[in-house]
């Protein structure tokens, strides 16, 4: 007699804290990483940043593909964010955001490296 398979998906399985490990899950270990390392910090690991105001740091893209003549990337500390405001550029988004544009990496590379830190 032959099996039948269907293509139901995955069994959902557990974590070690008893919660059901799924997309949820990946959320909250995306925001645990986030919530670990200051944005400020990452962004010093790939350029020189100086004080531009309270809250905010200015400093050279951090992208490879964008040569800044002048300093045009600026980082928001109060909200953990930065915007590069070059012509042609405008990368923006948070502290994973930052390290994919600098490393040239996808979302989970970017997150182990930031949770060795």
């Amino acid at each position: 007699m032959s099996e039948v398979y269907t293509m139901s998906g995955p069994e959902p399985t557990v974590d070690r804290s008893g919660s059901f490990a799924g997309p949820a899950s990946f959320r909250r270990q995306i925001e645990a990483v986030k919530d670990g390392v200051r944005i400020e910090d990452a962004a010093l690991d790939y350029g020189e940043f100086r004080l531009a105001g309270a809250g905010r740091l200015l400093g050279r893209c951090v992208s490879p593909d964008h040569e800044d003549k002048t300093p045009s990337m600026h980082i928001f500390t109060d909200d953990q964010h930065f915007k590069c405001f070059g012509i042609g550029c405008g990368a923006h988004g948070d502290v994973l955001d930052l390290v994919m544009l600098a490393e040239g990496c996808e979302l989970w590379v970017a997150m182990v490296a930031l949770s060795q830190r």
